[in-house]
């Protein structure tokens, strides 16, 4: 592995853990002004029209809106660098096993930026028997489950840009070309709800996955 592949998985899992870290410190913050937005919202109605019932409620409930902005722009960071993340350890996972050439720097600069949907899937949908050569049965069995989860992520978010409802869907062909973190269509469900925690979970065994297989068969 070249100094190259190895500086860029480095630094993208820093990046990841970290970001997960601060998601999850967010959400937390999130759902505790919820409830406090929910309580003075309770007490405002309970009690009389003074100034401070309604000033509670409102300064809460606006620390509730800012709160819920911040969770959402860390997990569209987190969707950027993580989906990015476990292109890239596959990527390099799986020229190492065929044993193709390294990858270029200006390779490695563009596979550390968000994939489009269509890179990403045909990332994840590697077999894994192909990739993950180093691991007996068992392991490549556990890893099979993680990938139809992946799967699972791509067709929802084809499914997401491609919604009838919206005012410009698009075809698979179009939305394979996009980033999600840009064609998420606003007022909608997130296209990767439900998938961060796999996705990260994906991205942060890949080092584990080379290193296996360089001890093995290097």
């Amino acid at each position: 592995m070249t100094e190259a592949e190895h500086g860029a998985l480095a630094a993208m899992h820093g990046t990841v853990s970290g970001l997960h870290a601060e998601w999850r410190s967010a959400l937390a913050v999130e759902m505790r002004l919820r409830y406090a937005a929910d309580a003075a919202e309770g007490r405002r109605d309970d009690g009389d029209d003074g100034v401070a019932p309604r000033l509670d409620y409102e300064v809460a409930r606006e620390l509730n809106g800012a709160a819920f902005e911040f969770s959402q722009a860390v997990e569209v960071l987190l969707w950027r660098t993580a989906s990015a993340y476990a292109v890239l350890g596959i990527t390099v996972l799986d020229r190492l096993v065929a044993g193709n050439p390294p990858l270029s720097e200006g390779v490695v600069g563009q596979l550390c930026e968000e994939p489009l949907l269509g890179a990403f899937e045909a990332a994840v949908t590697i077999p894994v028997e192909q990739l993950l050569v180093a691991r007996d049965g068992a392991e490549q069995a556990h890893a099979r489950k993680g990938r139809r989860r992946m799967a699972a992520l791509v067709e929802q978010a084809y499914g997401c840009l491609e919604d009838e409802a919206l005012p410009a869907a698009a075809g698979r062909v179009a939305a394979a070309r996009s980033r999600l973190s840009v064609a998420a269509p606003e007022g909608f469900d997130a296209p990767w709800l439900g998938y961060l925690e796999p996705l990260v979970g994906l991205a942060r065994q890949g080092p584990y996955e080379i290193s296996a297989f360089l001890r093995r068969w290097a």
